[in-house]
């Protein structure tokens, strides 16, 4: 007489299809809703400006200076090959607080580092890589709202959608609910620790030719004193409460709840990483993903992951600003 098998819960495609057209719906309802602020704020400031009219080129700054005893060229040398080489639109250098800034553009996206940096032995800082909406041009106070209406009106958008879909997924009671002080604490601590395990991934993926960039939109805008004032409740309030809400809240639970933990875990980090649209640090916005739904598992409580998800932002903007 054989001993019944402990059953096994079915993957289920329905789950995954619905957080996807969810995920989908929230995108196009966070567009909406910027293009209607979009729209509104050009028309009080009576012209029609948006970061859309704007000249686009994609662009590589990278903080360089040779390795100690290294047989490179110098800085200045390396912006005068790049040039010559005619695969760059532009190549500027300068000079900030004693480091040197290279930042090459084109009009057609390169994937990786200019071969003349990546294969000689540069000591390489701080990268940003991707789209350049030429915000540098953006002096007044109306360019830099149509900026933070971009990030607000997606976190809106979550918000949102989390709200009303997390009271859709019935679950049962936690059988032993975490404090609310323990929860923060652990949210505090575990956003730490996702942190740092970030910075050792980028630091592998640099010495293997795979750096991580950060998103140029937003290192140009917080570089202005205005800008950083309209990113800093986004950063730190907008996008760990609508983000939490929908990616754990419902995204994770509703698929915990009718699939295998490790689809429940891995398609909601999945799609958090994708959501950000930023190909070279996927795998660090994965580990976040995968972190923050640990702590709610853990605690069963999302203010532990929205505690977790603040730290995470503040530790990225202090590193991008200082």
């Amino acid at each position: 007489m054989t001993s019944p098998q402990k059953p096994t819960r079915p993957l289920a495609m329905r789950p995954v299809i619905d957080v996807s057209i969810a995920l989908i719906v929230c995108v196009l309802l966070g567009t909406a809703i910027a293009m209607g602020s979009w729209v509104l704020v050009t028309l009080i400031d009576g012209e029609r400006t948006t970061l859309q009219a704007l000249p686009v080129q994609y662009a590589y700054r990278v903080s360089i200076k040779p390795s100690t005893g290294a047989d490179v060229p110098s800085p200045d040398r390396l912006a005068r090959e790049l040039m010559a080489s005619g695969r760059w639109t532009s190549v500027s250098l300068e000079d900030r607080d004693g480091e040197k800034i290279i930042e090459v553009r084109s009009d057609r996206w390169k994937p990786g580092l200019p071969e003349e940096i990546r294969s000689r032995d540069y000591s390489i800082g701080r990268i940003t890589m991707g789209p350049v909406w030429a915000i540098e041009k953006l002096l007044r106070p109306s360019d830099l709202v149509l900026v933070a209406i971009q990030f607000i009106s997606q976190a809106f958008a979550f918000t949102l959608m989390g709200l009303w879909l997390t009271r859709r997924i019935s679950r049962p009671p936690p059988t032993a609910p975490t404090s609310l002080t323990k929860a923060i604490l652990l949210g505090a601590g575990g956003g730490t620790i996702a942190f740092a395990i970030s910075l050792v991934v980028e630091w592998l993926q640099a010495l293997i030719g795979v750096p991580v960039s950060e998103q140029a939109i937003i290192e140009q805008v917080v570089a202005e004193p205005l800008g950083l004032l309209v990113v800093l409740p986004a950063a730190l309030l907008l996008a760990p409460l609508g983000e939490e809400l929908f990616f754990r809240g419902y995204v994770f639970r509703k698929l915990l709840a009718h699939t295998r933990p490790a689809v429940a875990y891995g398609c909601s980090a999945v799609l958090f990483a994708g959501i950000h649209f930023n190909p070279s640090a996927f795998l660090i916005y994965l580990i976040y993903g995968l972190a923050l739904a640990y702590l709610l598992a853990r605690t069963d409580r999302l203010l532990s992951a929205m505690a977790a998800h603040g730290v995470i932002n503040a530790l990225s903007l202090s590193l991008m600003l200082f």
